[in-house]
Parts: structure tokens; sequence; C-alpha cells
């Protein structure tokens, strides 16, 4: 079984995984616009993850993460 943490960096990754696929597979007029979205979401998401696994602290804008 998965400690909660373990659960929570999981999803992070997924999300990583989720937003690169958007990032690249982005097309239309705004593509563009879309994908730099997608980056960022997916950066930040990174972020998280590599947080959660206790490799950096978070250092972008005012991010922060509690737990209780």
């Amino acid at each position: 079984m998965l400690e909660p943490g373990g659960i929570a960096l999981a999803t992070e990754i997924v999300c990583v995984l989720r937003y690169k696929s958007h990032y690249f597979r982005a097309e239309g007029i705004n593509a563009s616009v879309a994908a730099e979205e997608f980056l960022e979401h997916a950066e930040q998401e990174q972020d998280h993850a590599d947080w959660l696994a206790g490799g950096k602290p978070l250092g972008r804008g005012d991010l922060t993460m509690e737990f209780r």
C-alpha cells in the first residue's frame, strides 16, 4: 500500500505527463498560446513533484504547499 506522500507524488507525476502531452499536441490558431499555458502548468506540477520527493524546495513565485 502506498503512503499518502507516495500517492501525492504519483499524482503530481501523472499531472506533469498530462500537461506535457497537451503541450506537445496543441493544435489550431491559438496553439502557441495554449501550449505555453500547458508548459507552465507542467513546470509547476514538476516543482510540486520535486518538492514531494525531497529533491528541491519550491521556488517559483508565491507557491507554497502545506500538509496537516
